[in-house]
């Protein structure tokens, strides 16, 4: 790097570390569970907080060269990898979303393909004013009251859908399992009798 490329990068790095501090400000309803989030770890004794810096620091161009070379000199593993290559390209390339009232597909799918990183994906963006404080607040809280990470936070278990259509574990099982969490997510289902409602119908 040259002294200026240096210095943009601990620019960035600093202006990440500032976003985190203003989290109170930008998430005051989701505070506590933003900050118990970002003191979580990804994998190893690697927190999301140290991640989310870290992707500050190797953001740009060549960013997926310079996180393969870090996670090589840091030994870091591979979840860690994909979440930093997640943290830059989403940086590097935020998605434009629906109007407000609108979003709730399009803010589950941005969440969905992104797992397993939450709320940390809005801090570069955020830090690079690339995105709105009120449109972060709103992912945010999308993330805590509505979105449904995994299988176990369903109202039916795989075993359930299992023995309602009468399937085997496999390609089908995840289809409708991936539907449910969506139907959850976006207030569709809100109790285990819709959710079979919505189970049988799908299948």
């Amino acid at each position: 790097d040259s002294a200026e490329e240096l210095r943009e990068r601990i620019s960035r790095a600093t202006r990440v570390e500032t976003a985190v501090a203003r989290c109170d400000q930008f998430f005051p309803s989701h505070r506590r569970r933003v900050a118990d989030h970002l003191h979580g770890f990804v994998e190893g004794g690697v927190s999301v907080l140290a991640l989310t810096t870290l992707a500050g620091l190797l953001l740009g161009p060549d960013a997926r060269t310079r996180i393969g070379e870090a996670c090589e000199r840091l030994r870091l593993g591979t979840r860690t990898r994909v979440e930093l290559d997640t943290l830059c390209d989403c940086a590097a390339s935020f998605p434009s979303f629906p109007e407000e009232g609108r979003e709730g597909r399009a803010f589950y799918r941005f969440f969905r393909d992104r797992q397993p990183a939450g709320p940390e994906l809005l801090l570069l963006p955020l830090s690079e004013r690339l995105i709105t404080p009120e449109l972060a607040a709103r992912l945010v809280a999308f993330y805590f009251d509505h979105y449904r990470s995994t299988d176990a936070d369903l109202l039916l278990s795989g075993g359930q859908v299992m023995e309602m259509l009468g399937i085997a574990p496999g390609p089908e099982l995840g289809r409708h399992m991936e539907r449910l969490r969506e139907a959850e997510s976006l207030g569709i289902v809100a109790t285990e009798e819709e959710a079979r409602a919505f189970i049988r119908k799908s299948g």
